[in-house]
């Protein structure tokens, strides 16, 4: 069994935000890096991202490194540079580098509902918004 180095939950934080990933999605994309008995699951990618566990295997962390267009060993710590690529998600040199955490899970649950899980910092005003028009929309579907 290889030993993995530990994963820094921060730079796997960061790299998973700067790549526009959903843990779902940064699983996804590692599994294809490592073998098919392997198992991965967004859980486990949290888990990583959030400091709640590490890889047991150094070729968990590599395959996460590419899923996330990370440098090798860029997120284990051995390396100095920190490693991750230049974000994807837009080449608008007005759009904030510190843009604040968003998280938004749809899932199609039969053609007429989506089920929105969704995380995001927004003002007051905002927030009292969106929740008067889920308040409506929810009453509606309620009605059918």
């Amino acid at each position: 069994m290889n030993s993995a180095t530990r994963l820094s939950p921060e730079k796997l934080m960061r790299a998973i935000r700067n790549k526009g990933l959903t843990f779902v999605e940064a699983a996804e994309r590692a599994r294809r890096h490592l073998p098919d008995d392997a198992r991965l699951s967004h859980t486990s990618v949290w888990s990583y991202a959030t400091g709640r566990a590490t890889p047991k295997r150094l070729t968990y962390i590599e395959a996460i490194e590419k899923a996330v267009g990370a440098e090798p060993h860029s997120l284990s710590g051995e390396s100095g540079s920190g490693g991750v690529l230049p974000q994807e998600r837009s080449a608008d040199p007005a759009s904030p580098t510190d843009a604040p955490e968003v998280m938004l899970l749809v899932h199609d649950m039969n053609g007429d509902v989506a089920h929105l899980k969704m995380r995001v910092s927004v003002p007051w005003p905002l927030a009292l918004q969106i929740l008067e028009a889920l308040k409506g929309a929810t009453d509606g579907a309620a009605e059918r």
